[in-house]
């Protein structure tokens, strides 16, 4: 495994705070919205097959929706991405794409 610069590695955070500020504030909203929904970590209860068939099925919605809905969509297949990074994470999982 490479070593990682954590220098860099803070640079690169930081710019996708900033790059992506908008989109992680939907992802927030989305996920307290689940959270008065569902269940104290109901997601990392679910199957990764389960996050990924929601995730394709918000795609799919996306691409073919012309209505404000989009974003929802869009916002709602991150979030899962997200839980499901979050689930390899946990489970020590590793990005093979890792820089010095």
């Amino acid at each position: 495994m490479q070593e990682i610069d954590t220098q860099k590695l803070e640079n690169m955070i930081e710019q996708v705070k900033v790059i992506f500020a908008d989109t992680i504030r939907e992802v927030a909203i989305t996920m307290l919205e689940g959270k008065k929904k569902y269940p104290k970590d109901n997601w990392a209860e679910r199957d990764d097959i389960e996050h990924i068939k929601h995730i394709f099925n918000h795609l799919v919605d996306f691409a073919g929706d012309d209505s404000l809905k989009k974003l929802e969509d869009l916002t709602h297949a991150t979030t899962r991405c997200m839980m499901l990074t979050q689930k390899f994470i946990q489970c020590g999982g590793t990005n093979a794409n890792k820089t010095k």
